[in-house]
């Protein structure tokens, strides 16, 4: 959710000779400590907004304009007044209501709730309006209003990721736990890696008695969230009127979960020099960077988040909460260090950035798989599987991770081993042919032919066409002395693949045995 605290800014721009409020007419709300303004494209944003609501008093969008310049850089009271004069002269305009909404909601949910209430009457097709709705409508205690918005919000936008959540959270409350069961998994099913989602489901589970999910989705909770964004273009419009550091980040992070990452390096760019101190600006530039592939690059600014959190360290006294804020910081520096290291084939690099991530965060699942595939690349298997072991301990859910112990064990011969975890990813994915394969396999080589049938056969049902099978059929059908069943599968790799060398030797072989 948005969250609008006013920042205070170490800008090395230029200072304003002459303030804003000088210029401007008495009757326009003037934010404190606008004489302090010591970034000029602040300073000029405010100046514009202000110099057109002089010449046009009564006109709405001017109003609303100086709104939300104050509103996007933390002068709420200000930012109301003005929404509030805007609304009044046109009473009807959709987006001034919507933002006077958006800036009070947590504040004063009771005057946002009815200020929602008369900007759905004017559009009730903006899904985004309902969410704000009904958080203002609960936080107020109106719960049974609250459900409501919450299911004309996901009517309208069933990718929204806050209806679900927010509807399992109101059913837990009043103790309807299948119907919350039921939300938060419609929930999950859209962003699997929502921790809130999680952390609302392992009490649902809890209270029904289901203790195993319970810790599973606990544990999971525990991991940094993830989730699609809300569609709000209004929000992204105002966003775009920011002009101090934070909102360059806010709208390079947006950038970046986007996958639009040429733009997030734009964006970050214009407030990067050697004098930049705020560690997170030089972290999203890096792993911008990062994902251009501009390697040198990123690594420079990423190194510089370190340095600038380092610095820090040394100069500040920290809350337990700033500890928090630049340890993520550093494991992400770390995290991502150590991908930019491994793609570039430094895996000792590597290895050590994974390590430091991990004395960090050590319950960090991706940095555990990454590092296990970094040592499984660099030949050093126990501790490939050590790695992914512990990755599975904290997140058990995770078939990526199963998948990869089981390749590493196969890669090791510990067939046995290999199969149990294939047989794991099989039951949460059974159309999953290296999995059934390669069990099928393990079962082979024991001489457990039965067994390897079956999963063989599972694989054909899913793809008749897979040579692979067909092939390893044959040679079951053929120790069996089945000969004409192993000459047909032979036959049809044949039939598939014309050239294939050992199926025609098979042949060959059969032929003189028959």
């Amino acid at each position: 959710m948005k969250c609008f605290a006013v920042i205070s800014i170490q800008c090395t721009i230029f200072f304003v000779v002459t303030s804003v409020c000088l210029v401007a007419k008495d009757w326009i709300p003037q934010p404190h400590g606008l004489l302090k303004i010591s970034n000029l494209k602040l300073s000029e944003s405010i100046k514009t907004a202000q110099n057109t609501l002089q010449k046009a008093p009564e006109d709405a969008n001017a109003w609303g304009n100086l709104a939300k310049v104050y509103h996007i850089h933390g002068w709420e009271a200000e930012a109301i007044q003005c929404y509030r004069r805007a609304t009044e002269i046109v009473p009807t305009e959709f987006r001034w209501l919507y933002y006077l909404g958006l800036i009070t909601y947590k504040t004063n949910p009771k005057e946002a709730a009815n200020t929602f209430a008369k900007a759905v009457s004017i559009n009730p097709k903006y899904p985004a309006v309902y969410v704000y709705y009904a958080y203002a409508l609960r936080s107020t205690g109106r719960l049974k209003g609250a459900e409501q918005q919450l299911k004309r919000a996901k009517e309208l936008d069933p990718s929204n990721p806050f209806s679900d959540l927010w509807l399992g959270e109101l059913a837990l409350a009043d103790m309807r736990f299948n119907d919350a069961r039921k939300h938060l998994q419609s929930a999950l099913n859209l962003n699997p890696k929502q921790s809130e989602a999680h952390a609302v489901m392992a009490q649902v589970d809890l209270a029904l008695g289901n203790k195993v999910s319970a810790y599973q989705h606990a544990i999971v909770a525990r991991q940094p969230t993830q989730h699609t964004e809300m569609n709000d273009p209004l929000w992204l419009q105002l966003m775009d009127i920011g002009v101090t550091s934070r909102w360059f980040v806010e709208r390079g992070k947006r950038c970046i979960g986007n996958g639009n990452f040429e733009r997030a390096v734009t964006e970050l760019s214009t407030i990067i020099s050697a004098a930049q101190e705020d560690p997170e600006v030089w972290l999203n530039y890096g792993i911008a960077l990062f994902h251009t592939k501009e390697y040198s690059k990123a690594v420079a600014a990423l190194e510089s988040t370190l340095t600038v959190i380092e610095k820090t360290d040394e100069m500040q006294a920290k809350t337990p909460k700033k500890l928090d804020e630049l340890n993520y910081l550093k494991v992400q520096s770390h995290y991502h260090l150590g991908r930019i290291y491994y793609d570039t084939g430094r895996l000792s690099k590597a290895i050590s950035n994974y390590q430091q991530a991990i004395q960090i965060k050590p319950d960090f699942t991706e940095v555990h798989s990454r590092l296990g595939m970094t040592y499984w690349k660099a030949d050093r298997f126990d501790e490939a599987v050590a790695q992914y072991k512990k990755a599975i301990e904290i997140f058990p859910l995770n078939i990526e991770f199963h998948q990869n112990l089981a390749g590493i064990y196969w890669q090791g011969k510990m067939y046995d081993q290999a199969a149990e975890e294939y047989e794991i990813v099989i039951k949460h994915d059974p159309l999953n042919e290296q999995a059934l394969y390669r069990t099928g396999l393990a079962f082979f080589k024991k001489d457990m032919l039965d067994e390897a049938l079956s999963y063989f056969q599972q694989i054909l049902s899913i793809n008749p066409k897979n040579t692979f099978v067909h092939g390893a059929m044959g040679i079951i059908f053929y120790k069996r002395g089945q000969w004409q069943k192993a000459i047909d599968e032979f036959q049809q790799v044949l039939r598939l693949e014309p050239n294939n060398q050992h199926a025609q030797k098979m042949l060959e072989q059969l032929e003189l045995s028959r």
